[in-house]
């Protein structure tokens, strides 16, 4: 049996819409990446790889601040990685990194930069999933 790649394992997990709105937009956008990838569109695919990190995060801070006021990324990510998941840094920096690239260069994108995002993307969504206790990982005997 081959070994499963990480962005098939995040989408062997079962998310109720209604329950995890953002962590099933985050599951699409990886999706999206990988297609998008696949099909040689590098900048585009960044894009998806860093809205995958923050719809996680926003599953358990939302979409505002506390104070009502809506988050800046960088603000949000922060809160995310202090608060529920200090291992996500990687991802968050990686994500933002590329995405800046691929929307602020004229220098594309490399397959370099999307092969060292998926893996700490697909791990960051792996443990949000977890912590919000979704059914169905690739791991649950349940």
């Amino acid at each position: 049996m081959s070994e499963a790649r990480p962005w098939e394992e995040v989408a062997a997990f079962r998310l109720d819409a209604q329950k995890h709105p953002s962590l099933c937009k985050a599951q699409q956008a990886l999706a999206s990446a990988e297609l998008l990838r696949g099909q040689g569109r590098l900048d585009c695919a960044a894009n998806r790889y860093y809205y995958a990190v923050l719809h996680a995060a926003s599953q358990f801070l939302g979409y505002r601040t506390p104070s009502g006021q809506k988050w800046d990324h960088s603000r949000l990510a922060d809160a995310y990685v202090k608060g529920y998941d200090n291992q996500a840094y990687p991802a968050f920096t990686a994500a933002q990194l590329a995405r800046n690239r691929a929307d602020y260069s004229p220098i594309p994108v490399s397959d370099w930069h999307i092969s060292h995002l998926l893996v700490p993307v697909a791990e960051t969504l792996k443990r949000a999933m977890r912590k919000a206790s979704v059914q169905g990982t690739p791991n649950d005997s349940r």
